[in-house]
């Protein structure tokens, strides 16, 4: 009995440590398994310390790998000394196992040959026995290693080889795990061979198992590929909503190696943007965060990078020590075409700075090395480099030369802002020879791509901007799930509560539901009737009637169209705040930019000018505040002095807790007696035949603050104009 209570431990144990290690919770499988081999040293058999032993081989060998400390291989190999020195004859599957693990742990420290000699000995084994689903396994660690070690197309073998055997003598359905071993290989190698269409395949697939299974690392190997396959074909909306999530997944498992490769993933993206300071922060994020995990080929390139970015926004100064660390670097590993690019980027700072004579050198010396490599990255700068020196030294048609070959260059590595700088260099050049013909040609190409390369530039800050909206949204998702076991308590424990609440809201929405439809058909219905049949009698006894009765008809008409008017607003004021509709922070600045599109023809017929100041941001449901904003600009058009053009300026404060907005018009003004009532529903303060409206649009505004936090007013003078002001919370409302 006590045998098996043991057993039971035992199994529950590493049941356990199994599950948090597929989680990537490794301080509890390390736990878990440090317990288990407590029990199974004192009272186990040799089976259970073996199978122990190489569990917690594992976990300290991915513990290693996440946070790139050589220590825990340490440990992890100590573990294996100790299974492989058990006075017992393991079975042919756990020599496999051990064999396994040890070329893993040899193939994370890049000792690519021994760990190939111990998976081929571990593959000989398992082929002899027909051991299928340890081989499976074992090509695909294979492939990995060779993948890693750059041999692309043997590592696409193997995984197309451990792929075939599953499919062979593995059903889908009862062994997801297995699966997605294979599909995880297949994902990474088929993106390292560029081939996007399958690679994007095999990560849908493994994403939705990954999910299934709930494995966080394997969940993070499909984002990641989703991601890059996504940057591929420029769809950077999506791709950086899957690195964000990738990122976030990272960093809770403490996984450093993916943590880096998705924040300069997604720096490259803001710089593609041209969100240079989002993506400064998160190049600056890697060097001062995880400077220790970046090999020397991957620091060159974000030094390079971060420079470019600051030669992009003319501060050669501040770009100039980015290349010097960038060159360093790459002659130190004997790195030509890094080092011939970091010399270009160089040359190119050092005659902004007026350095003509260290900029000269530079420029010489990257020449050639690119006439070694051939047309590569770098060439076509380098190409400008020396146009722009030979320029600035009067000669002319050697710079003519180079500009010319540096713009073809340009062309061929579609470098739009090289091109572009070619054009402006050329024009300048034959302005200077006196070839005014030539200038001009070179100078109309120069300006029409210019405007072209300024319009992309436009829609890829526009599409920075959903990107923000959609990463907020992302990170409000993860962190939902992230609290969802929180919530799930409280929500057990107040069950009948809850229950009761969702009951008689329900039976509100069931209410405000019959309004609608009452509003919007049955008292509708007869209006139309009405409307229609006066129609039809001013239509046939038109001649038979006399001016009165035309009067009257034409009042039933006007009255009908009014009515349908105001139920429209009622129904509008009714259902304000009633959506499901998210609140995320917000850009006022955008939301205003929306209503001006949505008032344009309003604003264009009265010639009405709206200046804006630079506005915080808000949490607020987009749609509520759109309708806000529309009504308070739409009011302050409607309510102008007669011959003059409405001028509105909005601008706003904040605090710790509100940002205000202030919507300032020189309209008609409003006596002080009447500012209570101005947000009462059907209040007029003017006959319709001065001004159309139905006295809700207000009762709205204010009825939208309610919903969104904050309160509504104003302050006005006849004839003075009048400022409407309502304030919104800075933060998420607690409730």
């Amino acid at each position: 009995m006590a045998s098996l209570k043991r057993t039971i431990q035992m199994d529950t144990l590493l049941q356990d440590s199994r599950e948090h290690f597929r989680k990537r919770m490794l301080k509890k499988a390390l736990v878990a398994a440090q317990i288990a081999l407590d029990f199974a040293r004192k009272e186990g058999s040799p089976e259970d310390v073996f199978t122990t032993c190489i569990l917690l081989a594992r976990i300290f060998s991915v513990n290693a790998r996440y946070a790139m400390n050589g220590l825990f291989y340490k440990k992890a190999e100590a573990f294996l000394e100790e299974a492989e020195s058990l006075n017992w004859v393991p079975e042919p599957e756990f020599k496999v196992r051990l064999l396994h693990a040890k070329a893993d742990i040899k193939g994370f420290q890049v000792k690519v040959n021994e760990a190939s000699e111990d998976l081929n000995l571990a593959l000989a084994i398992a082929q002899k026995n027909i051991l299928k689903e340890e081989e499976i396994k074992l090509l695909v660690s294979y492939a990995y290693l060779e993948m890693t070690a750059g041999n692309y197309e043997h590592s696409m073998q193997l995984s197309d080889q451990a792929l075939d055997t599953f499919r062979e003598f593995f059903d889908y359905e009862k062994n997801k795990s297995l699966a997605a071993e294979v599909y995880t290989q297949m994902a990474q190698v088929l993106v390292k061979k560029a081939d996007y269409y399958h690679a994007l395949e095999f990560g849908q697939l493994l994403l939705s198992i990954s999910r299934e299974l709930n494995d966080t690392e394997k969940e993070i190997n499909a984002l990641m590929v989703m991601a890059i396959v996504s940057a591929t074909k420029a769809n950077y909306k999506i791709a950086m909503q899957y690195f964000q999530e990738a990122l976030v997944k990272s960093q809770n498992i403490g996984y450093q190696q993916s943590t880096v490769d998705c924040l300069i993933n997604m720096a490259t993206i803001y710089a593609h943007l041209y969100n240079y300071d989002d993506a400064l922060a998160r190049y600056n994020e890697v060097l001062e965060n995880y400077r220790s995990q970046l090999d020397d080929a991957s620091l060159i390139a974000i030094y390079n990078n971060v420079g470019n970015i600051y030669a992009s926004k003319e501060e050669p100064d501040v770009a100039h020590p980015y290349f010097e660390k960038a060159l360093i670097l790459a002659e130190k590993n004997n790195l030509v075409p890094e080092a011939s690019l970091a010399k270009a980027h160089l040359s190119r700072v050092c005659t902004a700075q007026g350095e003509i004579r260290k900029a000269t050198e530079l420029a010489l010396e990257a020449a050639k090395s690119f006439n070694e490599l051939g047309l590569i990255n770098g060439s076509q700068i380098n190409l400008l480099n020396l146009a722009e020196l030979s320029y600035r030294q009067g000669d002319l048609d050697q710079a003519a030369e180079l500009a010319m070959m540096g713009k073809e260059a340009a062309e061929k590595l579609l470098d739009d802002s090289s091109q572009i700088k070619a054009w402006q260099l050329l024009a300048a050049i034959f302005e200077k020879k006196g070839d005014f013909p030539k200038a001009h040609t070179y100078l109309k190409e120069f300006v029409k791509r210019s405007e072209a390369f300024s319009k992309m530039q436009l829609n890829r800050q526009f599409l920075d901007l959903e990107i923000k909206n959609a990463l907020r949204e992302k990170q409000k998702e993860i962190e939902q799930l992230t609290k969802e076991n929180e919530y799930q308590a409280l929500l057990l424990e107040k069950g009948d509560q809850i229950k009761k609440q969702n009951d008689e809201l329900l039976q509100m929405n069931e209410d405000l539901k019959q309004f609608a439809y009452v509003a919007s058909h049955d008292l509708k219905e007869p209006l139309r009737m009405i409307g229609s049949y006066a129609q039809i009698i001013t239509r046939i006894y038109g001649d038979k009637l006399d001016d009165n009765a035309k009067t009257y008809f034409g009042y039933i008409t006007e009255g009908v169209t009014r009515m349908n008017h105001l139920l429209d607003a009622l129904l509008k004021y009714t259902t304000v705040g009633k959506s499901d509709e998210e609140f995320e922070e917000l850009e006022l600045n955008y939301i205003v930019d929306i209503v001006k599109v949505h008032l344009k023809v309003l604003i264009e017929e009265s010639g009405a000018q709206i200046t804006v100041d630079e506005l915080p941001d808000v949490y607020s449901g987009k749609s509520l505040l759109i309708l806000l904003m529309q009504n308070l600009l739409s009011n302050a058009i409607k309510f102008r002095k007669p011959d003059i053009p409405p001028q509105i300026h909005i601008s706003a404060s904040q605090n710790d807790e509100f940002v205000t907005v202030k919507v300032q018009d020189n309209g008609i003004g409003i006596a002080k007696e009447h500012l209570d009532r101005i947000f009462v529903i059907f209040q007029r303060l003017h006959a319709r035949s001065e001004y159309e409206g139905t006295g809700i649009g207000l009762a709205i505004c204010q009825r939208i603050c309610q919903r969104l936090g904050g309160k509504i007013w104003v302050e006005s003078e006849p004839g003075k104009g009048s400022s409407f002001y309502f304030s919104l919370p800075v933060h998420p409302l607690e409730s």
